[in-house]
């Protein structure tokens, strides 16, 4: 996968995921309606992501997910059972929500693809259930759907195409 493309196009994902925040437009059971963009939307912008990255390059992400624990490594910008949410393609780390934890002295971008996993090792009590080393085909939740269309929405405007893989 070419990652100057891919990072355009988590530029862009992320955008809209903050107009859909403007506008209000998640629907009120989900973490975007109740969370202020990024804090607390990790596992919810990963889903619709992965979806996303599926969908317009065929490709299929790595969900991962940890829980901060201080026995298992030191860090005081973290406190205990904080958690974070993330995606893995071709040995690369993506996250768009790593922001999140910038008020606390961390300098994460809006928009981070990086090998390093100096920060995701924070977050190092994973449960295996949901970080499987088998990729699987990505599903949207119902509660989702509105941020998701008006997330692609955009994205075509911008001149993703959503499906043939390329960009217009």
């Amino acid at each position: 996968m070419d990652m100057v493309i891919l990072e355009k196009f988590c530029n862009d994902v992320r955008f809209a995921l903050e107009d859909a925040c403007l506008k209000r437009v998640h629907n009120e059971t989900s973490s975007l309606h109740h969370c202020k963009f990024p804090a607390g939307c990790c596992g919810d912008t990963c889903q619709i992501l992965s979806y996303l990255i599926f969908k317009q390059f065929r490709s299929l992400t790595l969900k991962r997910s940890g829980v901060y624990k201080p026995h298992y490594i030191q860090d005081k910008r973290l406190r205990d059972d904080n958690s974070h949410a993330w995606l893995e393609i071709d040995s690369f780390i993506i996250d768009l929500t790593a922001d999140q934890f910038n008020d606390r002295g961390f300098l994460n971008p809006p928009v981070m693809i990086t090998q390093d996993d100096s920060f995701h090792k924070l977050f190092a009590k994973r449960d295996e259930r949901f970080n499987l080393n088998q990729p699987e085909c990505p599903r949207v939740q119902p509660t989702l759907m509105a941020t998701t269309n008006h997330i692609c929405e955009i994205l075509v405007s911008r001149g993703w195409d959503l499906g043939a893989g390329r960009i217009n």
